[in-house]
């Protein structure tokens, strides 16, 4: 699970205008994945305040799949449906 945290992680952007607004939130995102790696359900289960963050959320998701060989290895080649909370805050920054 780490692996794949880190995965979707390196496509995770904090938008220049979400902070410049001071936009912060928690999004939950709920997700299917294929045996094979590929995203075939996308959700959003909750919401930040901010739709600008509801949309760069999804589109973290959209932008890290299909999933690399190595992590779908690491799966074993499961289907899985998982939700994952993606938060933004400028104290991380």
């Amino acid at each position: 699970m780490r692996v794949l945290l880190r995965h979707l992680a390196e496509h995770k952007r904090y938008p220049f205008k979400a902070r410049l607004a001071g936009e912060e939130g928690v999004v939950s995102v709920n997700f299917h994945i294929t045996a094979d790696g590929r995203l075939v359900g996308l959700a959003l289960r909750s919401r930040s305040d901010f739709p600008r963050l509801d949309r760069v959320a999804l589109t973290m998701f959209e932008q890290a799949f299909p999933l690399p060989r190595d992590l779908i290895v690491l799966a074993a080649g499961q289907p899985r449906e998982l939700t994952l909370p993606v938060n933004f805050s400028l104290k991380n920054k």
